[in-house]
């Protein structure tokens, strides 16, 4: 698992952000946590989990190259989070891509 370098949170203090990052890069267990990652099947936009689950060992090891671009402490948050990039998405390129994995890579 990896974090992105272009980065959401929603409710997560910068000084937090900073302790959550290197457990999610270290693939720590954290209470409460949902992440918005890009989607691991081939279609869709963007893609929100618990972030347990992906601690799983099936996630751990079918989908080793999962990329989170978000985290929230709640659903709510992570539904914020995935209305914001797509939001961005759409301002940056007219309306013209939504793929978020070309947005990110700019």
């Amino acid at each position: 698992m990896r974090v992105a370098d272009a980065f959401y949170t929603y409710a997560i203090p910068e000084k937090k952000w900073n302790c959550i990052r290197k457990k999610i890069e270290k693939c720590k267990n954290i209470k409460s946590l949902f992440v918005v990652c890009f989607p691991l099947a081939p279609d869709g936009i963007l893609e929100i989990y618990p972030y347990k689950i992906l601690l799983q060992p099936y996630y751990q090891k079918n989908y080793k190259d999962i990329t989170i671009i978000g985290v929230a402490k709640n659903m709510d948050g992570a539904k914020r989070i995935v209305l914001e990039i797509i939001q961005d998405m759409y301002d940056a390129t007219d309306g013209t891509c939504f793929d978020a994995r070309t947005f990110f890579a700019d």
